[in-house]
């Protein structure tokens, strides 16, 4: 009975057809693998019970479908009428192998071939494949990162400019998104860079923004909301891109919370149990689709009993079980004390750890750290232009040079705002102190000139 009325759930749920569709209700999601065979345990599945998810993303490794070993965790979902999807991130650190050579060899990373997805396409629970951090990738093609080079991700950049990189990206999201829309799969893309968002949006992918992980970011949010409300109508045309998620991650800002599996705090304490809770209640009161944690192993011990983090995680599933129908959607604007208009290079700001030697997509005419200490000139200037904004209207903030910019990424170091708040308690709640912005992409139309509430990076605006 519990099958049968969770399988109706989530078909009412998550819309699999094309076309315009109402606010869905928020829905809760886990990442999770099933790489130590805990689909077999009692003990996991009624952790995953108490957690009270409707889907799970699952990490999966090629070896899984050449075995056939992932029908374990398909039939795990169906049993309790769970939503699943594939994250293919697996390739992002594998050597490199043949299979992941896509485009004729020219770009690199791990496409979902039929014979799995003819299996799972016409099953109402298969929701879609999730890239995780796929423009991180593309961000580093060129790059050598533990001595080896970084192939690019989407597109071969390396001779375009920044405006062209994006659209090349673009692109080819665009065409990978109607290839899994043949088997009835949302393309889902984790976005941790801000600026990602919009290349995402454009081409059609379902954005699954960054939240917690190394940062506090109302900039990650306010940036994927505008970026989805910009391409919203497009995509409806092509029945993709029409929901807007949140990963919220454990990771890092320090360490991983190992606290309750290892008997460690980690370097610096890691997420506490309770910004995980308000981080979830953060994505639910922001207006976001879905969310969904990463990952398991920070909710779960050794012998897969909810930990600290897990009991946080399903505290938060009885508040919004709760509480009156939601309200709240990205697709309506807020009133906004800006609109701005953003300059492409996806320069994420903050001080980048030694190997992230980014570009701009890929772009071989502007790698960010050619820009340090920050140029006043060119694609330099325009970066500059833009932090120098948000530093004069960001609570907080201090010096406006890129590296040294707070509400963006990677601020994770011992002395950095984000881990010494969460030290003293701090609620989930905007690092950067930013008013309400309406984001829109160097795609958009240019701003009308003379306005205080208009703000263009873009420069000339052609």
């Amino acid at each position: 009975m519990r099958h049968a009325f969770a399988w109706l759930l989530v078909v009412a749920v998550f819309a699999r057809g094309g076309g315009a569709q109402a606010a869905t209700p928020f829905r809760l999601g886990l990442n999770a693998d099933n790489w130590s065979g805990q689909t077999d345990s009692a003990q996991f599945r009624e952790s995953v019970r108490e957690l009270g998810v409707e889907f799970i993303v699952w990490h999966v490794h090629p070896v899984e479908i050449d075995t056939g070993h992932i029908q374990k965790a398909i039939e795990f979902c169906r049993r309790d009428g769970l939503g699943y999807l594939f994250n293919t991130e697996v390739v992002n650190y594998l050597p490199p192998e043949a299979r992941f050579a896509a485009d004729g060899g020219k770009t690199y990373r791990w496409d979902l071939g039929a014979s799995l997805l003819n299996q799972v396409k016409d099953d109402p629970l298969f929701l879609g494949v999730v890239y995780d951090e796929p423009l991180l990738m593309q961000s580093l093609a060129g790059a050598v990162v533990f001595n080896r080079p970084v192939p690019p991700y989407f597109a071969d950049t390396n001779k375009m400019t920044p405006e062209k990189a994006f659209d090349a990206v673009a692109g080819r999201i665009d065409e990978l998104s109607a290839h899994y829309r043949q088997y009835n799969a949302r393309m889902v893309l984790e976005t941790l860079l801000p600026d990602a968002s919009f290349v995402g949006a454009r081409g059609g992918a379902v954005l699954a923004v960054k939240l917690l992980k190394e940062n506090y970011l109302d900039l990650m949010t306010m940036m994927a909301a505008g970026a989805a409300r910009q391409y919203l109508p497009e995509n409806e045309k092509k029945g993709r891109g029409l929901e807007l998620w949140a990963c919220v991650d454990l990771w890092y800002l320090d360490t991983f919370p190992n606290a309750e599996m290892h008997g460690t705090t980690g370097k610096n304490g890691g997420h506490a149990p309770e910004l995980l809770r308000q981080a979830l209640e953060y994505a639910y009161n922001a207006g976001f689709d879905a969310a969904y944690i990463e990952m398991n192993k920070g909710l779960m011990d050794a012998a897969w009993k909810l930990t600290g983090h897990g009991t946080a995680a399903a505290a938060f599933d009885r508040w919004r079980k709760a509480r009156p129908e939601r309200t709240a959607d990205w697709r309506t604007p807020p009133p906004a004390a800006f609109t701005v208009r953003r300059f492409p290079s996806g320069n994420p700001g903050g001080k980048l750890p030694d190997f992230l030697n980014l570009s701009a997509y890929g772009s071989g005419s502007y790698r960010f750290r050619d820009c340090r200490p920050s140029a006043g000139t060119g694609y330099c200037g325009k970066d500059q232009a833009w932090f120098k904004w948000f530093a004069a209207h960001a609570k907080n903030v201090g010096p406006v040079a890129p590296e040294a910019f707070a509400g963006t990424t990677f601020n994770s170091g011992a002395e950095s705002p984000g881990s010494a708040l969460e030290r003293i308690g701090r609620p989930y709640q905007p690092l950067a102190g930013l008013p309400v912005i309406d984001f829109v992409d160097h795609t958009a139309p240019p701003l009308p000139a003379g306005k205080k509430d208009q703000v263009d990076f873009y420069g000339d605006g052609k």
